[in-house]
Formats: structure tokens, C-alpha cells, sequence
């Protein structure tokens, strides 16, 4: 059984945290709480808050701990085309060219002119839904961490980000190879599969990041294995 979310509004944080609305919205921008627009706001998951306060030396307010309890529940990583099955956007699906080629995840054909999304990815229910969750702690780290599947991002925070010299949307889908040297992603698809069949890998090595100006940024990275999602990384740098 999914555990349903339930979602605040910047108020409703402020309230339940003893603490000013211009205090909630500073660390929406700037600390790393998660959270996703909705009209002019924001709204903040139960779960976003139960990985944010504790990391910032923070109580978790009653309602919120009680919750915490429960491990958490992701629900299963099924295609956007059965995901908006039967709905307006699911219309649209018959004409893009995720459906066309079984495309998973749908973000790595996030810039085909034959993609029929109208929403950003960082904006869609199906990207929030189904992914977002799964890697949403890397967004309490001060360094720079993101999360890829078969060589493309899920998501990076914005300290990779900043490394990388990209935005938010742009980091989704992102392939190794955009931000990379040759020899650098030789090194990463190594070590990915020593680590999948069980052998012994280095717990830090260098690489050189080429970022989207065409800088090279050489940087120490440690790499491991998410034990949900096959073939899925955690990248952290230092």
C-alpha cells in the first residue's frame, strides 16, 4: 500500500516549525527544503519536511514525527504512458516519441522536438510523483550529490548544478557525457559495473567535469549503488 503524501503551504510550515514565513521561503531558496510551485506559493511535502529539519539540528513537529515511523513507500517506476493513461495528457502520448520507443525514463527525450510533455520536467506530476522521491534527500546535502540511471541525471542539487554551470531543468535527463571527459566517463562506467558484479572499487577517485561554458573542473567523486532501482547511482563530490 502507497502511503499517502500530505502537502503544506509555506503558512502552514511557518506555523507548525514556530518560525516566520520569510524564514520558510529562505530555506525553500536557499538551504535546500524541496518544494514545488503551485499558483504564486509553494507546498512542501510531510516527507520533504521529515528529511530537512532533522538535517538542520531542527525538531520535527508532532504531526510530521508521528508519520516518520514508516519507512518510506515509493510507488513503482511505471512508464508516463501508463501513468497519464486515460487522461488529457495521455492523448498526447500516442504522438510522442517516448511511446514510440518505450522510452524509460521519458526525461531523457526531454529536448526531441517529437516529445508531447507541455510541462517542464521539474513541473510534472509524473517526474514528481515517481522520481522525485526517490532521490529528494540529495537536496539536504551541502555538497554537491546527484542521482543517474544508465548514464542520465534524475536530478542534481545545486551545488552540482553550480559545478555543472546549469539550471535545475537542465540537469534532468542531463547525459554523463555533457559534463565529462572521455576518459573520466570511461572511468565512471568502470567502476558502475565492478561495483554491480561485486568487486572491489576505490571509495573516492578523480575526475574532470567539462562544464556547459566549456570550463574543466577536476573534482573527487564517490559513487554508490541505490539499492531500489537497478543499474541507479548516487554521485557525491568533493
Amino acid at each position: 500500500m502507497i502511503s499517502k503524501t500530505t502537502h503544506y503551504s509555506v503558512d502552514e510550515v511557518a506555523a507548525m516549525c514556530g518560525v516566520g514565513r520569510s524564514t520558510v521561503t529562505y530555506w525553500i531558496r536557499n538551504r535546500g527544503l524541496n518544494a514545488t510551485r503551485k499558483g504564486k506559493g509553494y507546498r512542501v511535502s510531510d516527507s520533504d519536511l521529515q528529511a530537512f529539519l532533522p538535517a538542520k539540528g531542527r525538531d520535527l513537529p508532532s504531526g510530521i514525527a508521528a508519520s516518520q515511523q514508516d519507512p518510506p513507500v515509493f510507488k513503482p517506476l511505471n512508464p508516463c504512458w501508463q501513468y497519464w493513461q486515460g487522461t488529457e495528457n495521455g492523448h498526447r502520448c500516442q504522438a510522442c516519441i517516448v511511446l514510440a520507443h518505450r522510452l524509460s525514463p521519458c526525461f531523457i527525450a526531454r529536448k526531441s522536438n517529437r516529445l508531447q510533455c507541455q510541462d517542464a520536467c521539474p513541473e510534472c506530476r509524473h517526474y514528481l510523483d515517481n522520481y522525485r522521491p526517490r532521490f529528494s534527500f540529495i537536496y539536504q546535502l551541502d555538497f554537491p550529490a546527484g542521482v543517474y540511471q544508465d548514464l542520465h541525471f534524475w536530478g542534481a542539487n545545486r551545488a552540482l548544478e553550480h559545478l555543472f554551470g546549469v539550471d535545475g531543468l537542465d540537469s534532468v535527463g542531463m547525459g554523463l557525457e555533457q559534463v565529462m571527459h572521455s576518459e573520466s566517463l570511461s572511468d565512471i562506467i568502470t567502476h558502475n559495473r565492478k561495483q554491480q558484479v561485486g568487486e572491489p572499487v576505490a571509495a573516492a577517485f578523480p575526475i574532470t567535469f567539462k562544464t556547459i561554458a566549456c570550463e574543466k573542473v577536476t573534482a573527487t567523486v564517490s559513487i554508490y549503488p541505490l539499492c531500489r532501482d537497478e543499474n541507479t547511482f548516487l554521485m557525491v563530490c568533493t
